[in-house]
């Protein structure tokens, strides 16, 4: 039966479940305020403007959010406007300024463009969970929600990014 679900898609059945990311509830917690602060403020659209956002007043998970304008060309090209604290201790630098390419770890970048590519198109938010090694070898565990901002395009003219981590000695170390 697993077979039959699961033909033609390119997933690894063989990653045991203990190497899958583990997060905790207040990670969730941040995005699912995330998620009801985005939906309040699109009311009857598919997604807030940028002006809605900057107009809005500081949510308390305000550390958590961060900012991308999305590029025309691809995901790999989507800047960052703006990263709260916690983005850039995850990432272990300020990404503003930086591309997507520029400011992700590069083996969750394909990972990463993909998530922002289909946010963007859909208009629709998007949650991923995963884990990255720093460059200090200990394994970054995340959870990241993406939210759509349209200025009345049919595609998204920004993401807003809700990111939760910690970190944890590296698997296999």
């Amino acid at each position: 039966m697993t077979q039959a679900i699961t033909a033609g898609l390119n997933l690894d059945l063989s990653v045991p479940l203990t190497s899958l990311p583990r997060v905790d509830g207040t990670e969730r917690r941040t995005c699912a305020l995330a998620l009801l602060w985005w939906q309040d403020l699109a009311g009857d659209r598919r997604a807030p403007t940028r002006q809605d956002i900057a107009n809005a007043p500081a949510p308390e998970f305000w550390k958590h959010l961060f900012l991308l304008g999305c590029s025309a060309q691809d995901a790999t090209s989507n800047r960052f406007e703006w990263a709260a604290p916690v983005a850039c201790q995850a990432l272990g630098l300020d990404p503003r300024g930086r591309s997507l390419a520029q400011a992700w770890p590069g083996d969750m970048l394909e990972r990463a463009a993909f998530v922002q590519r289909s946010v963007a198109e859909l208009l629709v938010p998007i949650e991923e969970t995963g884990r990255w090694r720093s460059a200090e070898g200990t394994d970054v565990v995340f959870r990241c929600l993406l939210l759509p901002v349209a200025d009345g395009e049919a595609t998204a003219s920004h993401l807003l990014g809700v990111m939760s981590f910690h970190r944890q000695r590296a698997l296999g170390a």
